[in-house]
């Protein structure tokens, strides 16, 4: 009798709610303020001249697409399709800098005030208008919502603002009508459409909560479909004049990219694009349940295409079917698991490229809003687990899965916040999760090249070499553009360099020539070339005293790579008259005297071979 009191008493003791709920935001997220920029940080605030600008850039972030500054540094039209516009979060990244300048920790604060925030609200919005007499209901959706790993790229990575912000906004917008619905005050239904509008200048995918906002009306008002419908139809208008707004600034969705790295579904047929499509819904379905691994990048070719002769993919077809069976079956009981089904399909149908190309395959972060509705789902089944166990052990049995539960769930946030540190952290330890994905295995070697420039660490080069070569099988051969070209002479070009700082002279030139038949007016084809042919020059000196046919080569090399070297000329012209090879001699000295007609040692042995040529005669 005694512990059911102090159950109950814990099931309505608000205060001590939200007290909990802050400090698990706080546990799971307090290491991640200490970490640095990274991934695509550098897009939204660092190497973003709109945000560099602080106050006086908000109007060029509301009138331009969210990346338009780098494809106009690089030329390009533009590489996502559909457009980026969500200016708010990019707002608050320019206020930030305004005031603090470049502060990676200011910014990770604000993110993880945001998600303990987040938390907060949806224990609110719950406990005070959906489960009003159910609180531990609502306590335990925002707990196991804040306690999920999956959010650890949202809130570890500062560019995630844009979610964290959506979802914010999009509670508050719920929080505010259901208000309204109480107080009939106009104020607060004018509110909550304001709330939603930013909500949808954050993030895109918002727009599904057109979707959510009649079916909230309709299971938690509750109120007739028709009412609840009519209810939300300036919602309806809200999202118009927000497509209008974004329609004038960025356009229409724009052309597909045409590239691999930005089109994963580029060379897959409609039926393996779909096929492909359930098979992520699967695997989202899967880091829900059990969120591991946990990596950035799922691009191509970490997620092979599918077909819809893979188990994989049938099994995800039923389980989504089985979700939509679930909407209609528990629809006119205005079933919680119903409605659950409802709000996860709809917040995932946008970024599940069946509807509209993503631009990628998937991503973590876009997990963060449907996850949602896989708490309220499974706070729900705890719920009813909870009530069938025997009377006397359930609480101790509830607290023991739950403090199980959370310190899994922290232990595996935790490190994955370390993991988020900076991009060599990122790149290092997800490479070996995502061993499949080009973009993981180019950032890695990326990664160790930049170890060896900061430590002389030749054991960091042998390990780029691994990644650039496993990157560069995995691109596709069959595409042949411009974008291939680029990927193929960066990975070039930075084995040359590896290869050159290894003292690994012809595995560079077999690189540098390749960067170079890709590229042969590029500035850096040049600094490279002119890079072998001194290393030439220094071994051909080196081998000129014992092995003079050695060295004559690697003189030839050396002005093969770098013709303007006047140096190598006059040691190749040496070399040659010492040989024998009087006429070959005469022309590296004549190439010598025309790059520095100052060498006199190079006049001089012009002269001696022309002698020694006229008393051959």
């Amino acid at each position: 009798m005694k512990r059911m009191a102090t159950a109950k008493t814990f099931g309505q003791n608000s205060r001590l709610h939200y007290f909990l709920l802050a400090f698990i935001a706080l546990l799971f997220y307090a290491n991640s303020i200490h970490n640095e920029y990274a991934l695509d940080d550098g897009l939204v605030i660092t190497e973003n001249p709109y945000t560099r600008q602080g106050i006086s850039g908000i109007g060029d972030i509301f009138t331009h697409d969210a990346y338009q500054w780098y494809y106009e540094e690089k030329g390009s039209a533009g590489e996502l399709s559909g457009g980026r516009y969500r200016p708010l979060s990019i707002v608050t990244f320019a206020v930030e800098y305004e005031f603090f300048g470049a502060s990676p920790a200011l910014s990770h604060a604000v993110n993880v005030l945001l998600y303990l925030l987040t938390g907060l609200l949806i224990y609110y919005l719950l406990s005070h208008f959906w489960f009003e007499k159910n609180r531990p209901l609502a306590f335990l959706t925002a707990f196991l919502f804040l306690i999920h790993p999956v959010h650890t790229e949202a809130v570890a990575n500062i560019k995630g603002r844009d979610e964290l912000l959506a979802f914010f906004l999009l509670l508050l917008t719920l929080t505010a009508l259901f208000r309204y619905l109480r107080s009939r005050k106009r104020g607060t239904l004018i509110l909550s459409l304001f709330f939603y509008f930013l909500a949808l200048l954050s993030k895109e995918n918002s727009i599904t909560f057109l979707a959510v906002i009649p079916a909230s009306l309709y299971f938690f008002g509750p109120q007739s479909l028709r009412k609840s419908l009519k209810q939300s139809l300036p919602f309806l208008l809200v999202a118009g004049l927000w497509f209008a707004l974004r329609y004038a600034v960025i356009g229409g969705s724009g052309a597909a990219p045409g590239d691999i790295m930005n089109d994963p579904f580029l060379y897959a047929g409609a039926e393996e694009k779909t096929a492909t499509a359930f098979f992520i819904l699967l695997k989202y379905l899967q880091l829900l349940v059990w969120p591991r691994p946990l990596v950035y990048d799922y691009g191509y070719a970490q997620i092979a295409y599918r077909h819809f002769s893979d188990p994989a993919v049938l099994l995800s077809v039923a389980l989504h079917a089985g979700l939509l069976i679930a909407v209609w079956a528990g629809w006119k009981r205005r079933a919680l698991w119903s409605f659950a089904a409802l709000c996860y399909l709809a917040t995932i149908s946008i970024v599940s490229n069946l509807l509209i190309p993503l631009g990628g395959t998937m991503g973590e972060r876009l997990l963060y809003i449907p996850s949602f509705a896989f708490a309220l789902f499974s706070a729900y089944l705890l719920q009813l687990i909870y009530r069938k166990l025997p009377g006397k052990t359930a609480p101790a049995m509830a607290i023991a899965f739950l403090l199980a539960l959370t310190a899994g769930c922290a232990w595996q946030s935790i490190q994955r916040n370390a993991v988020w540190k900076n991009n060599k952290s990122l790149f290092i330890h997800d490479v070996e999760e995502a061993p499949q994905s080009i973009k993981a295995n180019t950032a890695a070697a990326g990664a160790y090249v930049n170890i060896y420039l900061e430590e002389q660490d030749t054991a960091a080069l042998l390990k780029a070499l691994k990644y650039y070569h496993r990157a560069e099988a995995l691109y596709p051969v069959r595409e042949d553009s411009f974008k291939r070209e680029l990927f193929l002479y960066n990975n070039y070009i930075n084995q040359a360099f590896i290869y050159y700082s290894m003292d690994s002279l012809q595995p560079a030139e077999k690189a540098w020539r390749k960067a170079k038949s890709i590229k042969p007016f590029h500035p850096k084809v040049k600094e490279y070339a002119r890079a072998l042919a001194l290393n030439y020059y220094k071994k051909a000196n080196e081998a000129a005293g014992s092995d003079l046919e050695k060295a004559i080569r690697l003189y030839q090399k050396s002005v093969e790579l770098d013709p303007s070297f006047a140096d190598a000329w006059y040691n190749l012209g040496g070399a040659l008259y010492t040989a024998g090879q009087l006429t070959e001699a005469r022309q590296a000295f004549e190439k010598a005297l025309a790059l520095n007609p100052g060498n006199e040692k190079a006049r001089q042995g012009l002269a001696a071979v022309d002698f020694l040529l006229k008393k051959k005669k």
